[in-house]
């Protein structure tokens, strides 16, 4: 195993209400990452993360689990944390050890309470939060419609980062809204392609969206956005870096753990 800077070790919670996917997320990365050459399923019993002979027998997540991942030359330390209630000591305490809870909604159930309650939770360790919208691939899937509640609940700190193209059974990539590129295909097969001409106007206005809440993370960021209107590729990477890690930018990627579309740019 190789060895890494603390400053390249990512540790990361899996949170949110059950059945939302987490477990299959984690295999997912797993699989794109090349550990396991086979993404197993919750309802088979063969994922790597509920391997206890209870949570085989329930088809859900009892205890978190770690799953360590190489991906760039980062080790990302994803924890499935249980999404049931009756095991809220076993999301709790994940929150000690990590830098960021990434919540897990459906792409059609949306927000609901126990994405909620993670996200309090959260907020209480201060740590880090993001959204990854899971199940885009179902039908009804509605990205922005899921997207609006998160910032109805929790204002326009919430900016989504992936965006999808497509959706039910015609999700098949994202687009980058930071860096204004799109990409389609699964896990690592994930490549560049033209942006839709259909979504050029939307990526524009998430962009902005971005942009003001990278500049509001740090005065002299927003002093130089109100005087030039604008800012450069690496003062938005900077000020979006220190809005996460304070709570003022709460990005929002799009994905399917089941079809592997968006996997690899949401690791990314």
């Amino acid at each position: 195993m190789a060895d890494y800077l603390t400053s390249n070790i990512r540790n990361i919670a899996l949170m949110g209400h059950g059945g939302e996917g987490k477990t299959t997320l984690t295999e997912a990365m797993l699989y794109a990452a090349g550990i396991i050459d086979r993404q197993g399923k919750v309802e088979d019993g063969t994922t790597t993360t509920d391997f206890e002979a209870e949570e085989i027998k329930r088809k859900c997540s009892i205890s978190a689990a770690c799953a360590p991942i190489d991906w760039n030359d980062k080790m990302l330390n994803i924890i499935d944390v249980p999404g049931y209630f009756d095991f809220i000591a076993e999301m709790v305490g994940p929150l000690r050890v990590v830098e960021t809870a990434c919540i897990v909604v459906g792409g059609v159930t949306g927000f609901n309470v126990g994405a909620e309650k993670a996200f309090k939770h959260a907020v209480k360790s201060g740590v880090g939060r993001m959204f990854v919208i899971n199940q885009m691939d179902r039908d009804h899937a509605n990205f922005d419609k899921v997207t609006q509640q998160l910032r109805d609940r929790h204002g326009s700190c919430v900016v989504p980062v992936l965006m999808p193209i497509g959706e039910g059974p015609d999700f098949k990539g994202v687009v980058n809204v930071l860096e204004k590129k799109a990409y389609e295909g699964a896990y690592k097969k994930s490549v560049e392609v033209p942006m839709p001409e259909n979504m050029k106007e939307k990526v524009d206005k998430a962009f902005d969206d971005l942009v003001e809440a990278a500049a509001s993370s740090d005065d002299e960021l927003m002093e130089k956005y109100f005087e030039e209107g604008e800012l450069t590729y690496e003062e938005i990477l900077t000020g979006f870096h220190k809005g996460m890690k304070n709570g003022d930018i709460v990005p929002v990627c799009a994905c399917s753990a089941l079809t592997g579309v968006g996997i690899a740019r949401m690791m990314d």
